[in-house]
C-alpha cells in the first residue's frame, strides 16, 4: 500500500513494532564462545531428600526442648512448655517444608546451579572446571536415616561451597562421581598424566591405613607440649602472685581462683584431642580413577576425593614429640584448601594423619606423581652462617632447594615442616630484601601458589646472589 495510511500497529516496512513481536525462546545451550558443543542439561533438576527439613532443624528442636523444659521447671507449669514446643515445632515444620520445596540443584553447561530461598530467591553457580575436591559427609543424625551431605571445594572460595544437605548416601556418591567426571573434561590431560605417573597401586587398594592405637598416641603426643607449656605458665604465674601477695601480708586464694581456668583449659585440650581422634578414626587412603580418596571418621563419617591433577603443594610434618617414634604427617594443599586458611588445613587436607617414614614417603610420592621424597629432601641446603643469629633456634633445620620437578623448603622447631611445590603450580616469584638483609647481603625468595599467602613456600634469609639465581631459575622452570 503506497502513499496511503499505514495499517494500525505497522511501520514503513509493514512489520509490527518491536513491542508486538513474539519474545525469542530461551537459548537451548549457554551463550558464549565454544558453548555450542556443551550439552544443555547434563544432570536434570532435582530436589534434596524429604527428610532434609527435619535434619536441618535438629539443633532448633534440641533448643526448643531445652527451653520448654526450663520453663516447665521454673514456672512449674506444663502448659507453658507444651505451648512453646507446639508453636516452635509448627513454625519450624512450615519453614522447613517451604525451604525444601524451593531448594534444588542441576548441572547445565558444565556448571552446578543451586537454587534456594522462599521470599528472596537465590541461585548459585559453580563452574565445575574449578572444582578441587568433593567430600561426602555423614553426620551422626544423617547416618540414622542413611543420608549424607555433599561438600564441594572450589578454587578461589574461602569456605566449602554448596553443601548439599541431604541426599541418599548412594545418590550423593553417584553425584560426586558425575561432578568429578564433568570437571575432568577441561583438565583431562593433567589428570591422566598424574594418574599414569603415580606409583603402581591397584585401583581401590588402600595406600595407607592408620590404626586406632597409633592415631590416639600421635594425637596425644602432638597436643602434649602446648598443654604442658600452658600448665607451666599458669602454675608459675599463680606461684608468683601468691608469693607477692603473701610478702605484703595479704591472705589470697590465688590457687582457688586459678583452678577454674586451669580445669577449663585442661577440658578444652582433652576435647580437642578427642575430636582429632574421632575425626580421623578408621583413616584409609586409596587411589581410584586417578584420584585420591580419603575415608575417615567415627561419629561423622567422611569420604573426601581430591583429583591428583589439582594438588598444588605437599607438606610432610614432624611434631617435636613424634621424633621419639619417627612418625610423620602428610598434607596436601589445593587452591580451595589454601583459601580456607587454617580451618581447611586442619579438616580437609590430611593424606596421612600419622605414619612411619616409609608410609609418608609413599603417600607423598603418590600425591606428587613421579617424585621421590628422599630426592626432594636431598636438595635442601641451609641459609648462610651469617644469617644464623636471625633464626638461632631453627637455623639448622631451615632449608631450601630446587629439585628436578619441585621447589622445596623446610622450616619449624616445635613442628618441622617440609613443603614441596611443583613448578607448574607456581604463579609468581618474589625476591624481597629488608634493610638488615641488605647490610648482610641476604634476601628472601617467596613462590606464590594458588590460594592463601600463608601457605606459600618461602626461602628465608638466603645469600642475595643465590636468591636472585633461585628466583630466575624458578621463573624459567
Amino acid at each position: 500500500m503506497s502513499g496511503g495510511a499505514r495499517p494500525p500497529g505497522r511501520d514503513e516496512t509493514g512489520e509490527a513494532p518491536p513491542e508486538e513481536w513474539p519474545a525469542p525462546s530461551i537459548a537451548p545451550v549457554p551463550i558464549g564462545p565454544g558453548m555450542a558443543s556443551v550439552a544443555p542439561v547434563e544432570i536434570p533438576g532435582r530436589r534434596l531428600h524429604p527428610l532434609t527439613p527435619l535434619l536441618e532443624s535438629f539443633r532448633l528442636l534440641i533448643a526448643v526442648v531445652l527451653a520448654s523444659s526450663w520453663q516447665m521447671y521454673v514456672q512449674e507449669n506444663i502448659r507453658v512448655g507444651v505451648v512453646i514446643a507446639i508453636l516452635a515445632g509448627t513454625f519450624g515444620a512450615v519453614s522447613g517444608l517451604l525451604s525444601w520445596l524451593f531448594t534444588g540443584y542441576r548441572v547445565v553447561g558444565g556448571e552446578l546451579q543451586i537454587s534456594e530461598g522462599v521470599l528472596i530467591r537465590k541461585s548459585r553457580t559453580l563452574p565445575l572446571e574449578r572444582l578441587q575436591g568433593i567430600e561426602v559427609a555423614q553426620p551422626l543424625r544423617a547416618r540414622i536415616f542413611g543420608l549424607a551431605q555433599l561438600r564441594i571445594e572450589v578454587a578461589g572460595a574461602s569456605e566449602t561451597e554448596a553443601p548439599l544437605s541431604y541426599l541418599k548416601l548412594g545418590e550423593a556418591r553417584e553425584l560426586r562421581e558425575q561432578l568429578l567426571a564433568l570437571s575432568g573434561r577441561g583438565g583431562a590431560p593433567v589428570a591422566e598424566a598424574a594418574a599414569e605417573a603415580a606409583p603402581e597401586t591397584a585401583e581401590g587398594t588402600p595406600i595407607a591405613r592408620v590404626g586406632a592405637a597409633r592415631l590416639a598416641a600421635g594425637t596425644v603426643l602432638e597436643s602434649l607440649p602446648p598443654t604442658l607449656i600452658a600448665v607451666a605458665l599458669l602454675v608459675g604465674l599463680g606461684a608468683v602472685l601468691n608469693t607477692v601477695l603473701n610478702a605484703y601480708g595479704v591472705e589470697s586464694e590465688v590457687w582457688q581462683a586459678a583452678g577454674v581456668p586451669f580445669l577449663f583449659g585442661l577440658l578444652t585440650a582433652a576435647l580437642q584431642t578427642g575430636s582429632g581422634i574421632l575425626r580421623n578414626w578408621g583413616f584409609t587412603l586409596s587411589r581410584v580413577d586417578g584420584r585420591l580418596r580419603v575415608e575417615r571418621g567415627l561419629t561423622e563419617k567422611n569420604s573426601n576425593t581430591v583429583p591428583l591433577g589439582r594438588v598444588t603443594a605437599v607438606s610432610v610434618q614432624t611434631p617435636v614429640m613424634w621424633r621419639l617414634k619417627d612418625w610423620r604427617r602428610v598434607q596436601v594443599s589445593t587452591a580451595s584448601i589454601a583459601q580456607q586458611g587454617a580451618e581447611g588445613i586442619v579438616h580437609g587436607s590430611a593424606l596421612l594423619p600419622v605414619g612411619t617414614v616409609a608410609e609418608a614417603e609413599l603417600v607423598a610420592g603418590t600425591a606428587l606423581p613421579g617424585i621421590t621424597w628422599p630426592a626432594v629432601t636431598a636438595t635442601l641446603t641451609r641459609p648462610p652462617r651469617r644469617a644464623r643469629w636471625r633464626t638461632p633456634l631453627t637455623w639448622r633445620l631451615r632449608g631450601a632447594g630446587l629439585g628436578e620437578d619441585v621447589f622445596a623448603v623446610r622450616y619449624g622447631l616445635v613442628k618441622t615442616v617440609t613443603v614441596a611445590v611443583p613448578y607448574a603450580r607456581i604463579q609468581q616469584v618474589e625476591v624481597t630484601q629488608g634493610p638488615l638483609q641488605r647490610a648482610q647481603r641476604l634476601a628472601t625468595v617467596r613462590a606464590r601458589i594458588a590460594g592463601s599467602v600463608s601457605h606459600d613456600p618461602v626461602a628465608l634469609h638466603r645469600d642475595a646472589a643465590e636468591a636472585v639465581a633461585m628466583a630466575a631459575e624458578l621463573r624459567r622452570r
